[in-house]
């Protein structure tokens, strides 16, 4: 394999092979190969992912005269896959990883193959590497499971002993920990997690991959409510060449906003959301950031641009793996109660009705954040002059308000709806 970069919503790794190509690429066609493959590297070392699927086009055109036997066509296949993996063509590479598997089937058979065995597992495993990435970004956890497991068999224990090889193993211990995790087997998620770290330790180059899987890691702590153990784990986040300074930054720019420094908190948590889209551009952190970035923009009353950071928040939240959680609820909040700011209520309802359906599958319908959402459905329409279908939701949720619990969300729906009955000059309801 010339290269495997396994990015994506939780993962992160690299292996090269360029020196193992060197003793096939005797022929002319093996030589074009080998200058295609090295220019689809170089363009994937630059994340320019287009040129370098380009680039790897053309040593798979290359590599189909060679041989179904051969594997440089495998590699060809493969390297193609992670291209358009890395580049959100996740179907398309798909079906490249399932090609390439089935030329190294082809390769076990062959005499010349069988002592090149260590390479070939590798490239195998790397296959059902990517396959597990694409599951998991399609949500199929089981299906991720099962396929960093066939790669993990593929490698043995023996991998552990070679640097290259091992930071790759560190890469599926982590796939295997993510799918398990969002399965909700968090016990064998943090085991597998714990073996990424430890498989780490004996890589080169790994800093970066320890700190995806930390967070990983750390998600998955906060998931099975062990909030304390994560704050720990964080600490371990290697200081140089991760990404991972955004942690602290992020504290800092907590601090100028509590002291209404806007400018300073502004300038602070987009070095934070630079450092964190290092590590993931897709991941959970970034998508945190950028709604740290809405709160600062609405203390400014930059409505526009709490709107824009929020949306972005969201689309990372439903790109990313995992099952709907309360993070897309909190985001989804915060941007209907800027289009409420605004006044801008017929951008407020598609929100209203998405963040309903999202907090009764969480929480229910009498739930703090179902209630509310209501009291501003109350309200959007109170504000469009809808009045009598405005009172039908009031009525259906004011028996179900209990006044007597002091939570902020239920205090804020009934703010909400004072409002509408100081409208309405209906001051014994407010």
């Amino acid at each position: 394999m010339a290269a495997t970069i396994c990015l994506g919503t939780t993962l992160a790794g690299t292996t090269g092979c360029s020196s193992r190509l060197d003793k096939f690429n005797t022929e002319p066609r093996g030589r074009f190969f080998e200058k295609y493959t090295s220019e689809g590297n170089s363009w994937l070392a630059k994340r320019k992912y287009e040129q370098a699927a380009a680039s790897f086009k053309i040593a798979l055109s290359e590599a189909r005269h060679l041989g179904q036997s051969d594997m440089r066509l495998g590699f060809a296949l493969e390297n193609l896959g992670h291209s358009l993996l890395v580049s959100g063509q996740i179907e398309e590479a798909a079906n490249y990883f399932s090609e390439a598997l089935k030329v190294y089937g082809e390769c076990e058979k062959s005499e010349e193959s069988r002592v090149r065995q260590e390479l070939l597992k590798d490239a195998i495993a790397q296959c059902y590497s990517g396959l597990g990435q694409i599951h998991i970004q399609k949500r199929e956890y089981e299906k991720a499971r099962e396929d960093f497991s066939k790669a993990l068999e593929e490698y043995g224990n023996s991998a552990l002993k070679n640097p290259l090889l091992s930071q790759n193993l560190a890469a599926i211990f982590d796939g295997l920990g993510c799918a398990c995790m969002y399965l909700g087997d968090y016990e064998k998620a943090e085991a597998f997690f714990s073996r990424g770290l430890i498989a780490t330790a004996n890589g080169i180059g790994t800093d970066r991959l320890k700190a995806e899987i930390i967070l990983d890691y750390a998600k998955c702590l906060k998931l099975s409510g062990q909030p304390h153990r994560a704050r720990e784990l964080y600490k371990e986040i290697p200081k140089s060449g991760s990404g991972a300074e955004w942690q602290e930054l992020r504290s800092k720019a907590f601090e100028a906003l509590t002291h209404q420094d806007f400018k300073q908190a502004e300038n602070i948590y987009s070095e934070a959301l630079r450092k964190a889209q290092m590590v993931n551009p897709q991941s959970d952190q970034v998508a945190e950031i950028y709604k740290d970035l809405a709160r600062v923009y609405i203390a400014q009353k930059r409505m526009s641009d709490a709107i824009s950071a929020i949306n972005t928040a969201l689309n990372i939240k439903q790109l990313g793996p995992g099952p709907a959680d309360t993070d897309t609820e909190r985001l989804l909040a915060q941007a209907i109660s800027a289009f409420l700011i605004m006044g801008e209520y017929q951008k407020a309802l598609p929100l209203i009705e998405k963040h309903y359906q999202l907090s009764l599958r969480l929480a229910g319908e009498n739930s703090a954040s179902a209630l509310e959402n209501r009291a501003w459905f109350a309200y959007v329409l109170h504000k469009r002059g809808q009045e009598a279908q405005c009172t039908r939701v009031i009525e259906d949720i004011m028996p179900r308000m209990p006044y007597k619990q002091h939570k902020m969300r239920f205090a804020n729906a009934q703010i909400t709806l004072a409002e509408i009955f100081e409208d309405r000059k209906d001051y014994a309801s407010a």
